[in-house]
């Protein structure tokens, strides 16, 4: 055989077996997609089932959050009014409806947990029934519970949580979404058919007939639509469970192994899908079939080539290598050539080996001059250690490239600056190091420059800052005189009515004293009542001057008692204005509520707890109060008689952080105002009866002093503002 079959008999097999090859790597690649897209869907569904699981309970959490905060709702829940809560509900449950396009679930639960009132069953308005386990829970435990449950209806994704009315636990709201909606967001997003089977011993609770159809034991549910039971009954589940259904020409791939779990965590319900894979399994045919086509056409195509350009080839091949050698020839005479700087010198000795025009020309020295120096002589800045610790990453094979900053030194002795490159290569079949060098001189012109055009900015931003802290100082200083003003008339609106008690008490003792004589019980009456008054005189005096003392650093306070002692200062003016104040304080599942009194509750033990400068506090609630009394002053003298002013102070440290919201009836704020009231100088009152510095120092010293925030919003006729603040960490076990 000659030497030209031979080869040509070689060519053709080595293509017959990288064709080979090449089908039965495809093929296996084919089929790991598919089992890599069988895996996926299968891991999708779980983590879809937890995403939806999460998404449920924080969309239910945070709607009845939002409905048990209103003070309404828990009135008539205490007061077991069904009607009155059907009307409450009945807008919000059509919402609901509305928004989820399934069945919903409004019930409501007695304190026992016994059912008395359902907006999705209005048929069964007066069933009580029997608590289901987890409405009992949470009935007994007071606390949420949440999860899949079986009820009568069908099954539903619930949310239960205990409702309290003024400290007392009066019944469970729950609200729930229908499985339809959860199987209709499955299907949408992963395209699978699905089916829900519950257990056996279950289905026999519900009010409805379940489908007939069943798996192992569990009878079917809900299904994503009725394809789901065409293709379950092609499958075959008697002989354990079946990996894949056919069904008119289709292809589906059955997914097990997937539960809902309850409010406890225990299985309620079995997730049985069809993921079709016809597409994949008809590629795997399709690809087998082109391969053995392509098979032969190339043979063709090989036998064909080696027969006519085989020399060719090799003629070919000699050519572009001797191109190639002209075009190194080339390159090589462009790198002698560049203007930068472009060494070539042995890693031990550091001698140059090679070095361009470029760097001849720049350093001053001719070529035979430099190859006699190493490259330390050109750098005085640096020595053999530090030069090696820049190459080593390069030698270890840890970098390609190392760069690197330093100096050069020209022949006639001038330092300039440069950015260098240098990586291993190799010449004549020997290991070396190139450096690329940049002159960077003009760069480092730049960034000084730069530099101290930024240090004149940075100097410049110090002195605007220190003025403006000055400014701010200034007007906390000025509505600090301001505010002293205000107190000393609130001091004298709380002695006004003692000083009297205490002149009336003294004309008394005088006439009592000439007409019956003064006994030892009437004169010990009088000296205790006397006490009394000086002493509430005292406490004013005390109150007054903690309000203006000075703090010396920030410590922790509690909200509760400041907010206390400011109304005490100022509620003999609130009540000579005929403004009604009522405070709420919620601590936990407790509710404080105090009406025209300013008697401490028992929740300020620690639990409305934050750290900042009290006295800063106190001027934030004195600003919003005295606002508010202005406002409803002036609101008074365009309504009628029988108008009553109110100034509400809730306290909720029950959450993360804690909540103060300040509200009251002087009829809100303009909207075409309310994005400009914590402006500095901006003020609606009238021309010396407004500064409109104190907002805005309200909102400082809570954002920049107490690191919380302060807004306001206008809401049915009412100015609300609201102040959060983060909890303070007791310490030393207090």
């Amino acid at each position: 055989m000659s030497v030209t079959r031979q080869t040509t008999l070689g060519v053709v097999l080595i293509v017959l077996l990288a064709i080979f090859m090449f089908t039965a790597l495809s093929v296996i690649h084919v089929n790991r997609d598919l089992a890599f897209a069988i895996e996926y869907k299968h891991n999708k569904i779980d983590q879809m089932l937890a995403l939806q699981s999460e998404e449920f309970e924080r969309a239910l959490r945070s709607r009845f959050r939002a409905l048990l905060s209103d003070y309404y709702l828990r009135e008539v829940m205490a007061s077991k009014d069904k009607e009155r809560i059907r009307l409450y509900f009945n807008e919000k449950y059509s919402a609901l409806v509305g928004e989820y396009h399934t069945e919903v679930v409004v019930h409501i639960h007695d304190e026992n947990g016994r059912s008395f009132m359902r907006m999705h069953a209005p048929g069964h308005l007066n069933y009580m029934g029997y608590p289901r386990p987890m409405i009992k829970e949470v009935a007994e435990q007071k606390e949420p519970r949440f999860g899949f449950d079986l009820g009568c209806y069908g099954l539903f994704y619930r949310y239960a949580e205990p409702v309290f009315y003024m400290g007392v636990f009066v019944g469970v709201a729950e609200i729930g979404i229908g499985v339809d909606y959860l199987l209709s967001r499955m299907k949408n997003t992963l395209d699978l058919e699905m089916g829900l089977f519950i257990p056996a011993e279950k289905a026999e609770t519900l009010c409805f007939e379940p489908r007939a159809e069943s798996l192992d034991g569990e009878r079917l549910l809900n299904v994503s639509n009725d394809e789901f039971i065409h293709i379950f009954n092609k499958a075959d589940f008697s002989k354990g469970v079946a990996k894949e259904v056919e069904e008119d020409g289709r292809i589906y791939r059955v997914h097990m192994g997937h539960y809902l779990k309850g409010y406890n965590g225990q299985k309620i319900a079995t997730l049985v899908t069809f993921q079709d894979i016809t597409y994949e399994k008809d590629a795997i045919g399709h690809f087998l079939k082109l391969a053995v086509i392509m098979a032969l056409l190339l043979m063709g195509v090989t036998v064909l080539l080696m027969k006519n350009s085989f020399m060719r080839i090799i003629s070919d091949l000699e050519k572009k290598y001797k191109e190639s050698k002209s075009r190194e020839n080339y390159l090589g005479e462009i790198i002698a050539n560049s203007l930068n700087e472009i060494f070539i010198y042995d890693i031990d000795t550091l001698r140059f080996v090679e070095v361009n025009r470029g760097a001849c020309e720049n350093l001053g020295y001719t070529h035979s001059e430099i190859l006699q120096m190493t490259t330390l002589d050109i750098k005085p800045k640096m020595t053999y250690s530090m030069l090696r610790a820049h190459m080593m990453p390069v030698l270890q094979g840890e970098k390609a490239t190392v760069i690197f900053e330093t100096v050069h030194r020209r022949k006639d002795g001038t330092l300039y600056p440069v950015e260098i490159h240098i990586q291993k290569t190799s010449l004549l079949g020997q290991d070396v190091m190139m450096a690329v060098v940049l002159d960077i001189t003009q760069r480092k012109d730049v960034e000084n420059r730069l530099k101290a055009l930024n240090d004149a900015l940075e100097k410049k931003v110090e002195q605007e800052t220190e003025r403006r802290l000055f400014s701010e100082k200034i007007m906390m200083e000025q509505k600090k005189f301001i505010d002293m003003g205000q107190m000393i008339n609130a001091v004298a609106h709380q002695w006004r009515q003692p000083l009297n008690a205490l002149g009336l008490y003294v004309q008394d003792m005088r006439e009592t004293h000439y007409s019956q004589g003064l006994d030892d019980v009437y004169v010990n009456q009088i000296e205790s009542d006397c006490m009394h008054i000086i002493n509430h005189m005292s406490d004013t005096i005390d109150d007054f001057r903690r309000f203006f003392a000075p703090d010396k650093s920030a410590e922790p306070f509690e909200i509760i008692v400041s907010v206390i002692e400011t109304i005490r200062l100022v509620s003999a003016q609130l009540t000579s204005s005929s403004i009604n104040y009522r405070i709420i304080c919620r601590c936990g599942e407790q509710t404080f509520l105090s009406e025209n009194s300013v008697e401490s509750p028992d929740c300020i033990k620690h639990k409305t707890l934050v750290d900042g400068y009290e006295g800063e506090f106190k001027q934030v609630l004195l600003n919003i109060i005295h606002n508010s009394r202005d406002a409803i002053v002036e609101r008074k003298l365009t309504e009628s008689d029988d108008f009553q002013g109110f100034i509400e102070f809730e306290l909720d440290a029950g959450g993360e952080n804690i909540l103060l919201i300040i509200k009251d009836n002087g009829g809100g704020i303009p909207e075409k105002v309310i994005q400009k009231i914590f402006d500095p100088y901006f003020t609606t009152k009238e021309e010396g009866k407004g500064t409109g510095i104190g907002l805005y120092m309200s909102k400082n010293i809570i954002e920049q002093h107490m690191k919380g925030s302060l807004s306001a919003e206008s809401k049915d006729g009412c100015a609300v503002f609201r102040l959060v603040l983060k909890h303070a960490v007791v310490r030393n076990g207090g």
